[in-house]
């Protein structure tokens, strides 16, 4: 986690099919291809090295490291440079594909921004930015050591997990399998059941909504897929040993938000 804000020096976006000339800057320089195709040559310690990014990846440019951009068709990029902190990792590398609407929406915001000179703006933002980017990233390296079916059914359980109706026959048939196999990846790589991932995303939800006070309990139940306020009330009781209504007031003088799971 980031736990400084970083400066932000400049964005822009570029269109067209062109050979950007070399050129290095003195911070981290993030490079979302927003469509089309590009390569980059960079100029390293090790020697020359030639990286190829497409629609919804994203090159990771360390400070001082010389390079072009190479567009292999009709390409817009989006870019943002910024003086990276300690706890950033800011090597040479392409990461991706996101294809992350909020992520996409905060790099545009990022250089109206700063066409606008709103520099501290800017700066609060590529804050947001950044902790998005390293959590898409984090999320994709996981997802990358499962197998294909146990990704399908996050995805699928992500999309879903409020509905009311969602089962685990539902996440089996989108998944391919069985619901046999699907018990044993989920055991296997999660250590945990279908149904104990889906209650636990339920019941990070709930804990964020009750920070509202202007919903009612049954309404944070029917929000997390429990169509029963009487058995939200037990499954809550029983993941977080008291009741929505007492966290609630247990979390009232807290305002700090909850810390990502």
């Amino acid at each position: 986690m980031l736990e400084a804000l970083p400066t932000f020096s400049h964005a822009g976006r570029c269109r067209g099919q062109r050979v950007v000339p070399v050129h290095d800057h003195d911070g981290c320089e993030l490079v979302y291809v927003k469509c089309g195709r590009c390569d980059s040559v960079f100029q390293t310690g090790a020697g020359e090295v030639r990286l190829g990014a497409e629609t919804g990846q994203l090159f990771v440019i360390p400070p001082r490291t010389p390079h072009n951009q190479i567009d292999l068709e009709m390409t817009e990029t989006i870019y943002v440079v910024f003086q990276p902190i300690e706890e950033f990792d800011s090597t040479l590398r392409v990461t991706g594909p996101f294809h992350d609407e909020l992520f996409e929406e905060w790099l545009a915001a990022l250089q109206v921004l700063n066409n606008a000179s709103k520099f501290r703006q800017c700066r609060a933002l590529l804050y947001a930015l950044l902790i998005r980017f390293c959590d898409l990233e984090q999320h994709q390296n996981q997802n990358e050591r499962l197998p294909p079916q146990l990704r399908r059914a996050l995805h699928f359980i992500d999309l879903h997990y409020t509905d009311a109706g969602l089962a685990i026959a539902d996440i089996a048939v989108h998944t391919a399998v069985s619901i046999g196999y699907l018990q044993k990846l989920f055991r296997l790589y999660l250590g945990l059941s279908p149904q104990q991932y889906v209650q636990d995303k339920r019941m990070y939800l709930a804990r964020q909504l009750l920070r509202n006070p202007y919903l009612f309990i049954s309404e944070v139940g029917q929000k997390c897929g429990y169509r029963s306020p009487n058995y939200f009330s037990r499954i809550f009781r029983r993941h977080n040993q008291m009741t929505p209504e007492e966290f609630r007031e247990y979390i009232t003088p807290k305002l700090a938000p909850e810390t990502a799971e």
